[in-house]
């Protein structure tokens, strides 16, 4: 990996993981988050312009808001700390089977909060004329595509270490295999 894609990736995970890191301490630290998930949610059920998603809050994520809010918060704080591991394994070039792994993990998890909070705050994705004094798209889109991109970045590293570690020679199930292998590369 060149220094300049190297610097790319890694500044691509630690910009992430400081999102979430600051989103789940502000969750964590502030007084009100668990208790006033609900409230928020109820909220939403009204002005949401996915009729499906203020059904699904309205009927099932309303009735076990403290459990969501601890979800998100934990959530949060553990994206942040697995794209902080990705960030270095990064810099200093060690990413490993595992590291791509905790990576593919990470990317999915985040995936789905923020897929969760784009819908849940109404967030257009597409032309939205009514409010032209709105942003383009949302951050939290923007975030969702980009974890999706270093989502399938990482899955691919991943499957790219299963290749490599099955198709080394230098690892033999039984020592008689090695010298049957030996001989025959000698032929």
């Amino acid at each position: 990996m060149g220094s300049a894609s190297r610097l790319l990736s890694v500044s691509t995970w630690w910009v992430l993981g400081y999102e979430w890191l600051v989103s789940g301490v502000n969750k964590a630290l502030g007084n009100d988050f668990i208790d006033g998930l609900q409230k928020q949610m109820a909220m939403a059920v009204r002005s949401t312009p996915y009729h499906w998603y203020g059904w699904v809050l309205q009927h099932v994520l309303i009735r076990c808001s403290h459990t969501c809010a601890y979800c998100v918060m934990i959530g949060e704080l553990a994206v942040a700390l697995a794209f902080g591991i990705c960030g270095f394994a990064c810099l200093f070039g060690k990413r490993s089977q595992f590291v791509s792994l905790i990576g593919v993990v990470a990317c999915s998890v985040a995936s789905f909060m923020v897929a969760n909070f784009f819908l849940f705050q109404g967030g257009a994705y597409f032309f939205h004329p009514s409010d032209p004094f709105d942003e383009g798209i949302p951050v939290d889109l923007l975030i969702l595509l980009l974890q999706l991109v270093l989502a399938v970045d990482t899955w691919n590293a991943f499957r790219s270490f299963r290749v490599i570690q099955n198709a080394n020679p230098c690892v033999y199930p039984c020592e008689h295999q090695k010298s049957e292998y030996t001989e025959e590369t000698n032929r």
